[in-house]
């Protein structure tokens, strides 16, 4: 099955090949092409000096293997390039049995937080906001508040509750349905509102056919319509006043698409819809976002409950999954190993690769899982920890799952890292989770947050951006690494430039063990290229619209630079750890 999976993923990524070339002249010319990463900024090219990082540490030992936890996606663990690159979990032996007594059976690499026991994972997870607000739906689903009361409509009739509502937890439901967090409950609240509708069409029907009894339904028009609401004074009515502007918005919608501009909707138009099909077209319209985006096979598959976090026995070990693609990309970046004298290697091929699966081929990983998946790495001496990317959306019950995670991390000197999502968004407007801000009084100094960046020393177009959030920058597009079923490319990812971090964080942890995860990031933060005063256009988010706009390169993160691994080298050669 796992050779059956491998040439499968194998099969989906396109390798061009010179024909004048033959297969060891074009590997070679690829994986110089691909580690620009590791050059020296003086040479134009803006990488991390990987080089001039060695260079200064030749006569000193190895201290220790460090282990690099890469938390997300899954890992082709056989690849020929990382067998030798991989954690392996000292109290646990292949049989079946769970010998450290942790709750997984032979976690001997790592381990599958998707996957069910008899070796399946999950292709496709929802987004933690679409969880949440079906969490609350029955609960809070069908419920309008007239300004005084809630009600829900049964059997088309509006149904005061006689139970006192939670008013905050109403807010923050009703407050899921106004972010882009949960568009599948947009459709429903669509849903729900059609029976409003009706309910006032069918009202206004009997009053405004009294008010223009000289005209036929389908004669009276829309500005009809206007002047008789004007004359209705519904202005402290809130719900008539939704309902109204729905209506009115509809008719002019429909004259719109006429074909004859001349002639005009009318009364007739707003009410056989309202009245007659609204509410099945709504419904329509939920149960398509419902079965694209609202369900997943969480229950079937792995069988916990996701919002325990006491439940924590499910998974299993199968680290090869349908998207194992990035995850033994980045494991290349950070410790591959020149098995065929390509010359291709990572930037520290002594590290050893933890591999803890959270993430599926689409959607957002399950808080709990990422929440385990620290604790795990944890408690197994992980000395860096690479999260997928951060969450746009977390409830504030598993904040304190993350939040909590992380602090255990920090108390044990692991350093956490962040990819930034790439959207274009200023991260002292909109925040992302976890981050280095402070979360219940307590900053965290272990969590470094990093974007890509070029070989021509910019920042990547559209990343994430803003020194109150973003950290740094690092080389982070078109790099040569590993792929599923022992094969190698050039590649763009997200995550890159935070992967190089994580490799350069296991180099300086190597020779520095008594340096904290804090340290570490200090050192890379304080040491990095500077780019200071470069103005740098940038493409960011305006609303619903992106825009170009420019920059001064100090604006855009912390370090006000690119990461150097010589530099920080040279800077940890000298550093006095803080007590």
């Amino acid at each position: 099955m796992k050779k059956i999976l491998t040439l499968f993923i194998a099969s989906i990524v396109v390798i061009s090949m010179a024909a004048q070339s033959g297969p060891e002249d074009y590997a070679r010319t690829s994986v110089a092409k691909g580690s620009w990463y590791k050059s020296a900024p003086e040479s134009g090219i803006y990488g991390i000096d990987l080089e001039g990082a060695k260079r200064l540490v030749k006569d000193r030992k190895i201290k220790k293997r460090p282990i690099v936890a890469l938390i997300g996606n899954g890992i082709d663990a056989e690849h020929e390039a990382l067998k030798e690159s991989l954690w392996f979990n000292p109290k646990e032996k292949p049989d079946g049995i769970d010998n450290d007594n942790n709750g997984y059976i032979d976690d001997i690499n790592g381990w599958n937080f998707i996957g069910s026991k008899d070796g399946t994972t999950m292709d496709y997870t929802t987004k933690e906001g679409i969880r949440e607000w079906l969490r609350l739906k029955d609960k809070y689903g069908d419920l309008i508040f007239d300004g005084e009361k809630f009600f829900k409509y049964v059997n088309g009739k509006r149904e005061y509750l006689t139970t006192p509502v939670d008013k905050k937890e109403y807010k923050y439901f009703y407050d899921l349905l106004l972010s882009n967090e949960a568009p599948v409950g947009r459709t429903y609240a669509g849903y729900v509102t059609a029976f409003m509708l009706k309910e006032y069409v069918e009202k206004w029907d009997k009053e405004i056919t009294e008010r223009f009894s000289n005209k036929q339904k389908c004669e009276i028009s829309l500005d009809d319509f206007k002047k008789f609401m004007t004359e209705k004074n519904i202005e402290n009515d809130s719900l008539q006043s939704i309902a109204y502007s729905f209506s009115y918005l509809y008719g002019s919608m429909v004259k719109g698409y006429m074909k004859d501009k001349t002639v005009d909707s009318t009364w007739n138009m707003i009410y056989r819809n309202f009245a007659n099909k609204q509410i099945q077209f709504s419904l329509k319209n939920f149960q398509t976002e419902f079965n694209t985006t609202a369900i997943d096979n969480r229950a079937t598959i792995v069988g916990d409950n996701p919002n325990d976090i006491n439940d924590f026995k499910y998974g299993n070990n199968s680290l090869l999954t349908s998207a194992s693609m990035s995850g033994t990309m980045n494991s290349g970046i950070i410790a591959g190993r020149d098995v065929n004298n390509s010359g291709f290697s990572g930037i520290f091929p002594e590290a050893k690769v933890m591999t803890l699966v959270t993430n599926a081929v689409n959607g957002e990983p399950y808080v709990k899982d990422l929440a385990l998946a620290i604790k795990y790495a944890v408690s197994n001496s992980a000395d860096i920890i690479l999260l997928p990317y951060q969450l746009s959306f977390i409830p504030a019950d598993k904040m304190d799952w993350i939040y909590e995670a992380i602090g255990e991390a920090e108390k044990r000197g692991i350093l956490v890292i962040v990819p930034v999502w790439e959207a274009g968004e200023d991260l002292a407007v909109k925040k992302y989770y976890p981050s280095r801000d402070s979360y219940k009084g307590k900053s965290f100094k272990n969590i470094m947050t990093v974007a890509n960046s070029d070989s021509l020393g910019l920042p990547s177009q559209i990343s994430n951006y803003g020194k109150e959030g973003l950290d740094t920058y690092a080389p982070g597009n078109l790099i040569y690494s590993t792929l599923p079923g022992d094969i190698y490319k050039i590649a763009s990812s997200s995550t890159f430039g935070a992967i190089v971090a994580a490799g350069s964080a296991a180099f300086i942890k190597a020779y520095f063990p008594e340096l904290s995860g804090a340290d570490i990031r200090e050192l890379l933060l304080k040491n990095c290229t500077d780019r200071s005063g470069l103005e740098v256009e940038k493409s960011i988010r305006q609303g619903e619209k992106i825009e170009k706009e420019l920059f001064l390169f100090e604006q855009l993160c912390e370090s006000a630079g690119i990461l150097n691994l010589k530099k920080s080298v040279e800077a940890a050669l000298k550093y006095k750890v803080k007590k």
